[in-house]
């Protein structure tokens, strides 16, 4: 949802008055919104509802009382919002769900059917537990997924093999792509809004955070300050270690070597605070953000607590990464702490057309040779358009284009033994209900509660929408599945 073109269509179709009914029609004090104009409280009222998951219920109340903008609010897929209740992409109130079910009238054979006060659901077992769709795990029990270092690979004197197969990004010239998810980060933080970045293993998270917080070119009036953490290489055991990092990275940005040492989180909440009034704008960037929650000795609800009122007072932002939705990741450790509602999720999946050719042919062509656009398509064909196994799979490509030749049976061959552990840990992400269902062949025009879940896949990037139909993100990961499932 363009939270721009939001914006715009509240600013200059409501006058206050109108902001402030419209506020008490979704329960939100209009007088405790910051702000001391129209804009500004309809800035912050985007960024509590984005916070909440909220946008679609502000959306139909705007459409409500403004039904001209409707055409640029009505989605065609009439199930989209279904696809974010089973991804528990956070609450979803009462109000929201009645008004949604309305959507369904039209597909009555899978929805309960009502007599008097007695409700029944029409069977969904033949399409949940056929014989080819049920998953046996006695049959098919978890494999180990053991990651084998990548084999070097030769290349002629002087040539560097220019993508990555073991690490994530680091160097700006060779990071390629996610330009959505780039625009909505900046958006968000120009804002001081925080933003979780959610996708499956090896889709990209982490070169992402390092580059927004490296080598985006913000504008340098906006003066960010972004500590960078990666937590599963930096053991911090008490929080107050934690903490003097951060104001150490704050501390660096600004061209200073030496930073105050704090001794306690109130401590650290006046430097933010300071920080904020000299100018600048603290971000933290915490990349695996669910090992920040696995370690009892730096999590508490002070520390939470204290997080939430500095994000929500605007003076300070976080950008973290997760495999998970950031509310499902916490209630799994329990904890029950409003903090997620300041973060809206940025969801990384497979890259647009454009940007994965890039990657495939703009790494050689920095090395001064060309990868044809036949061969290009063969290799998004065998890989996907999934940033890691396309790198994997141009890692293998390089050492042929010397010798003037495309993708080999070699190449094949070396790409989808190196993919294997990856795409088992691929599939032990999926829910069991998903397993099932992508252990029958993918039907087209399928019941609502498979194409629901095709719908959800698609968007993890396991499955691609082509008209009617979906078909799996790679040749290789089609042609493991099946004979796994065999």
């Amino acid at each position: 949802m363009d939270q721009a073109q939001l914006l715009e269509d509240l600013t200059q179709n409501l006058v206050e008055s109108d902001l402030r009914t419209f506020c008490g029609r979704l329960g939100v004090n209009y007088a405790e919104l910051p702000g001391y104009n129209l804009h500004d409280k309809a800035q912050r009222l985007l960024l509590m509802m984005d916070g909440e998951n909220r946008l679609p219920e502000l959306v139909s109340e705007l459409i409500r009382i403004r039904p001209y903008l409707a055409g640029k609010y009505e989605s065609k897929d009439r199930l989209s919002w279904l696809d974010q209740v089973s991804a528990g992409l956070g609450p979803t109130t009462p109000a929201q769900i009645t008004a949604n079910l309305e959507q369904l009238r039209d597909f009555h054979d899978d929805l309960p059917v009502i007599r008097g006060d007695s409700t029944t659901q029409r069977s969904l077992k033949p399409v949940l537990e056929s014989p080819t769709a049920k998953w046996d795990s006695e049959k098919h029990p978890p494999l180990p997924t053991p990651i084998k270092p990548v084999p070097a690979m030769p290349t002629p004197p002087g040539v560097r093999n220019p993508y990555h197969v073991e690490d994530f990004v680091t160097d700006a010239e060779e990071f390629y792509g996610r330009s959505t998810a780039r625009r909505q980060l900046r958006a968000r933080l120009q804002n001081m809004g925080s933003s979780t970045i959610v996708g499956f293993p090896k889709m990209g998270k982490s070169s992402l955070l390092y580059y927004i917080s490296h080598h985006e070119p913000f504008d340098a009036a906006w003066r960010f300050l972004f500590a960078y953490i990666p937590l599963k290489t930096n053991p911090f055991t008490k929080v107050i270690d934690l903490l003097n990092a951060i104001l150490q990275k704050w501390y660096e940005g600004m061209g200073q070597q030496r930073f105050p040492i704090i001794d306690s989180l109130d401590s650290f909440v006046r430097q933010v605070r300071l920080l904020g009034q000299s100018g600048y704008r603290p971000v933290i960037c915490f990349d695996d953000f669910e090992v920040l929650l696995e370690r009892p000795s730096l999590v508490n609800d002070d520390l939470l607590e204290a997080a939430l009122t500095l994000g929500n007072a605007g003076r300070l932002a976080f950008v973290v990464t997760a495999s998970r939705p950031l509310a499902d990741v916490m209630k799994a450790r329990g904890f029950h702490s409003g903090l997620t509602s300041i973060f809206t999720q940025v969801e990384l999946d497979l890259l647009p057309e454009l940007e994965a050719r890039e990657l495939v042919q703009k790494p050689a062509l920095r090395q001064g040779v060309n990868i044809s656009p036949e061969t290009t398509a063969d290799l998004i064909d065998l890989c996907g358009r999934h940033p890691h196994y396309l790198q994997l799979g141009a890692y293998y490509l390089f050492p042929n284009l010397w010798q003037q030749q495309g993708i080999t049976a070699e190449t094949r061959t070396a790409f989808q033994e190196t993919a294997v552990p990856y795409w088992h840990i691929l599939w032990e992400h999926l829910t069991p209900l998903q397993r099932s269902i992508l252990a029958q062949p993918l039907q087209a025009n399928a019941p609502l509660v498979i194409s629901r879940q095709y719908r959800l896949l698609a968007q993890h990037g396991i499955l691609v929408e082509i008209g009617d139909h979906y078909q799996f993100f790679s040749e290789a990961f089609a042609a493991w599945l099946q004979q796994r499932n065999s």
